[in-house]
């Protein structure tokens, strides 16, 4: 079935429940579309973290982040 079939069938059922119910399903759609909002964001994190380069230091060499020239003070 497409994604309108499945809206259409979906109202017609909803037409057919009393007020409190259609509330009681408006509300657990609500919740749906909040979870599935998160999962989206979550994924987009992910990928951000994933193929960003905000982090590729960390893969770098530690020699070449810092050496004793950039020490303000040196203790023995």
């Amino acid at each position: 079935m497409s994604k309108q079939e499945l809206i259409e069938i979906a109202l017609t059922k909803l037409k057919k429940l009393p007020v409190a119910k259609i509330e009681e399903a408006t509300d657990f759609i609500s919740y749906m579309l909040r979870r599935y909002d998160d999962e989206l964001l979550q994924k987009g994190i992910e990928k951000v973290g994933a193929e960003g380069e905000a982090f590729d230091f960390l893969n770098e060499d530690d020699d070449t982040l810092y050496n004793l020239k950039d020490a303000i003070e040196i203790y023995k």
